[in-house]
């Protein structure tokens, strides 16, 4: 549902979900990164939100990119929080590539939204700007979290 012009759209769930509970797998095309790059130039030329793009590593030296802008799900809505409620992780099931999986990372009351880190390893800093066009330059978060660190 509707969030607000800062957030935009965001999922809630209808259960209640328990820590370590399985909730959704984040679904879409499989990209390299050149791919990833030139979809996401592809989908801002045009108009759209291109960061409908996630991320997973597969090996120390080796990522993909899940691109939800074409083929997605409802996960492709989820916002970001500094205190996520979710965690991504990837799950080998016998497959070239593992399945992006969010499972929650304590207690979610029925009618909650669903979020998480989209960088969790990202230091805390102040920004003075707020990119509007979509672009990959770092964006002002609107989390409200304790522990927001002002950046996605």
């Amino acid at each position: 549902r509707w969030t607000g012009k800062r957030r935009g759209w965001g999922v809630f769930t209808r259960e209640a979900l328990r820590k370590g509970q399985y909730a959704m797998t984040y679904v879409g095309e499989i990209m390299n990164e050149a791919q990833a790059n030139a979809r996401f130039q592809e989908v801002s030329d045009k108009g759209g939100n291109p960061n409908y793009q996630t991320e997973v590593q597969i090996t120390s030296s080796s990522t993909i990119t899940i691109d939800a802008n074409y083929g997605g799900n409802v996960s492709r809505l989820i916002n970001h929080s500094c205190d996520g409620n979710l965690f991504l992780k990837k799950i080998w099931c016998g497959l070239t590539f593992p399945k992006a999986c969010f499972f929650a990372t304590r207690d979610i009351p029925a009618g909650s939204e669903l979020n998480f880190n989209y960088n969790p390893h990202k230091k805390k800093r102040r920004v003075t700007s707020t990119s509007a066009d979509h672009s990959q330059e770092e964006m002002r978060c609107h989390c409200g979290a304790k522990n927001c660190r002002d950046v996605i």
